[in-house]
């Protein structure tokens, strides 16, 4: 009987696969045009977890560069974790994709078409209200190269908290091994059911867990956005600001952004997100999106790149997005096309970047 009950549960295994096929422009380098292509496949077994109160869970992925270049496929295990569900919560371990906070301070990049992903024990409380990670290591996008953490890394997280009907907070800690240790607080008051406010601020110093002392000054963060919904459309407004670098520390960084995240779709300051800004640094941004009765969702943002005292022109970017489902509810095609315009204090020059995405429901949710 009880091999009989084994067997059933292990052979219910259930397999989804997901194809992006991505054609992308870029005017600045030698060969404007590229063509590049993913295919991921998710194997689960819903069986064990329905029982056995186990979720594992596992995904590959192959990423093909068709115009060839330095990197021209790629193949590899993207995830491959278990999750146990006990009554005081959910305990995960392996291989995991991962996100926090929109993707701002850390995630896992899923705008590449090969995932940046994490070894991790996790935590989290019933409600996902609390969360707890160790990390043992990181796997960069599109890539095999793999970064172990000798002492490990933890991300501690506190999401959603309800104070009042309005308002709600999130209290997060990075602690980023020879990195640094980041803390935010983020706020979302919600002014009536069209309108909310949202701000975040953010304290990063040198790293407490590291295998060498590391001199460094407390660096800031902070944003803040208003944004207006009606009928199918919102409207948003916002800026953010990077403390720069002094003569003890680089400026604010955060090397796990997805970059997508913060301004436009260009990544233009991409390096300094990564890096550090050797300067104190502000965006002023404004975008609106409509989605229509076709299942087409079109998205237009503005940014404008600024140093703190606002004298400085850095650019700015002007961003158009298009969503419309080939097979409804299953097939999708995501256009995004961004310009750049240098500004008088820029050392970027202006450039013209698009991507044509062919994608199905569940990676256009990610």
């Amino acid at each position: 009987m009880q091999d009989a009950i084994s067997q059933y549960i292990l052979n219910d295994v259930q397999s989804e696969f997901r194809a992006i096929s991505r054609t992308y422009y870029n005017q600045n380098i030698p060969r404007p045009w590229q063509h590049f292509s993913s295919i991921t496949s998710d194997i689960s077994f819903p069986k064990i977890k329905t029982y056995l109160n186990l979720n594992p869970h596992i995904e590959f992925g192959y990423y093909k560069n068709h115009y060839g270049g330095s990197t021209k496929s790629i193949a590899r295990l993207n995830e491959c974790y278990v999750e146990t569900v006990t009554s005081i919560g959910t305990i995960s371990l392996g291989e995991k994709r991962l996100a926090f906070e929109a993707g701002r301070f850390f995630s896992d990049a899923s705008f590449s078409l090969l995932p940046r992903t994490f070894g991790q024990l996790g935590y989290s409380s019933p409600s996902n209200l609390f969360r707890f990670l160790y990390l043992t290591h990181v796997t960069l996008p599109n890539s095999l190269q793999q970064h172990q953490y000798e002492k490990g890394s933890i991300i501690i997280a506190i999401e959603r908290v309800n104070i009042s009907q309005f308002l709600s907070i999130g209290v997060h800690a990075y602690f980023f091994e020879n990195i640094s240790d980041t803390y935010s607080l983020s706020s979302t008051y919600h002014v009536s059911n069209q309108q909310k406010l949202s701000s975040t601020v953010a304290i990063q110093s040198g790293p407490s867990i590291g295998s060498s002392p590391l001199s460094s000054t407390n660096k800031m963060y902070y944003d803040a956005g208003y944004q207006y919904s009606f009928n199918n459309q919102s409207v948003r407004f916002g800026t953010r600001f990077f403390e720069g670098a002094s003569d003890r520390s680089l400026g604010f960084f955060a090397p796990y952004s997805s970059g997508h995240s913060w301004d436009g779709i260009l990544n233009m300051y991409q390096s300094n997100i990564e890096n550090g800004f050797p300067n104190s640094f502000r965006s002023f941004f404004s975008s609106y999106d409509i989605k229509s009765s076709t299942d087409t969702t079109y998205q237009l943002g503005f940014y404008v790149f600024r140093n703190h005292l606002l004298n400085q022109n850095l650019g700015c970017e002007l961003n158009l997005s298009i969503q419309k489902a080939m097979i409804k509810n299953t097939i999708f095609w995501s256009y995004k096309i961004g310009q750049f315009i240098t500004g008088s204090h820029s050392e970027l020059s202006s450039q013209l970047k698009m991507w044509l995405d062919t994608l199905d429901a569940d990676e256009l949710s990610r």
